[in-house]
């Protein structure tokens, strides 16, 4: 998937093994767009709805694609993959659901029957 340079992913990632590994597998396809990472469930829904730290609009855009880990701490990321498909602005934006989890529940989970949802599993990310 090509993206405009321009248009902010959103990362969210509470490990910096999963994080660092991600970012050099963006890096190495020349990905060029800005990438804002959350370390966890309730941060990355503060900034899709602009609370607390993320009030600022401008600083903190609204992401044209999510890569979202599912197991989080504070909210899980299953918790957040509902928010967004159950809202009327954010379910346009596509999400990406990363996971080193071989647990069949959490991939069924991520998958949504009416295919809003992208979802891919990454079992292991470039080291």
């Amino acid at each position: 998937m090509k993206l405009p340079s321009n248009k902010v992913i959103l990362l969210v990632e509470d490990c910096p093994e999963d994080y660092e590994a991600t970012m050099r597998a963006l890096k190495k396809s020349n990905l060029k767009n800005p990438i804002f990472r959350c370390k966890d469930g309730q941060e990355a829904l503060d900034y899709l709805y602009h609370k607390n730290q993320f009030q600022d609009k401008d600083k903190f855009p609204k992401p044209c694609i999510i890569l979202l880990d599912l197991n989080l701490p504070k909210v899980d990321g299953k918790e957040v993959l509902l928010t967004i498909k159950s809202d009327k602005i954010m379910k346009s934006i596509p999400v990406i659901v990363l996971t080193t989890s071989d647990d069949e529940i959490d991939i069924k989970k991520s998958k949504n029957p009416m295919n809003m949802v992208q979802t891919a599993i990454f079992k292991s990310l470039l080291t």
